[in-house]
């Protein structure tokens, strides 16, 4: 049996392990954590199927040939496109359509077009009253962010719910309801596919949904975006709105 003195020295000499503890991987990813980066945010809501032609690739090759142009669009962007993305996602719609104001105005709200169409969305001033925007002396909704956002929804929305296609809603969107109607009746009289490749239409149209397609493709890639150097936008709100209880001069508020 071991004295005390020999039981002590013995005590010293133990060597202690630490077992470390493996951490417990999920097993799964979740979508709902909420992201910085609302690229991100609209890229995760893409549902429009994708058109893939040489239309497509001129645009895309078009855009990225001009990152400077682009850097100052996106930087246009900045104020709306969150609010943008909120009434789509609020409505079940694919986000993508929130690039769509980079086509049709370059994201400036002020925009006008020949057609005298005007705004973000640019909506001519008979589609505007068709859709209860208020354009007289004192305001032109046209021009108003929150309102024209929301009749260009109601305006796309109605158009998809006509054709149950998303790329025949932009076209009637760009050049009318009627129009479109009237290509898809020629195409099935003659026994010919009624999708958007295959309409006859003007040129301005067949380039509307390629110019969309080919942003969708830069801007839903990561790479690309830091390629080209694309400004970043919050995943946050830029604005709040307050209602007024009578008429204001823009200089009076600000």
């Amino acid at each position: 049996m071991p004295s005390l003195s020999d039981q002590g020295t013995a005590d010293d000499t133990l060597t202690v392990h630490e077992i470390p503890v493996v951490p417990q991987l999920s097993s799964t990813i979740d979508l709902t954590i909420h992201s910085n980066n609302l690229w991100e945010r609209i890229r995760n809501g893409f549902a429009m199927t994708n058109l893939n032609d040489d239309l497509v690739l001129h645009y895309q090759q078009w855009y990225m040939n001009r990152p400077d142009a682009l850097r100052r669009m996106v930087e246009r962007s900045r104020p709306y496109l969150h609010y943008i993305v909120e009434e789509l996602e609020a409505r079940g719609m694919p986000t993508e359509l929130a690039l769509l104001p980079m086509v049709e105005s370059a994201f400036n709200p002020n925009a006008n077009s020949s057609a005298h169409a005007s705004g973000l969305w640019q909506f001519i001033p008979a589609t505007g009253k068709r859709f209860n925007l208020e354009q007289n002396w004192w305001r032109d909704e046209r021009r108003d962010v929150v309102s024209s956002t929301g009749a260009a929804l109601d305006y796309l929305q109605a158009i998809y719910d006509m054709h149950g296609d998303w790329h025949l809603a932009l076209a009637s969107y760009n050049w009318g309801e009627g129009a479109v109607k009237r290509a898809i009746g020629k195409n099935e009289s003659r026994g010919l596919p009624t999708d958007y490749p295959n309409l006859t239409m003007p040129n301005e149209t067949r380039n509307y949904v390629p110019k969309l397609q080919a942003l969708k493709n830069i801007l839903g890639d990561p790479a690309m975006i830091s390629q080209l150097g694309l400004p970043v936008i919050p995943n946050e709100p830029y604005f709040a709105t307050l209602e007024t209880r009578r008429p204001m001069d823009v200089k009076t508020a600000a």
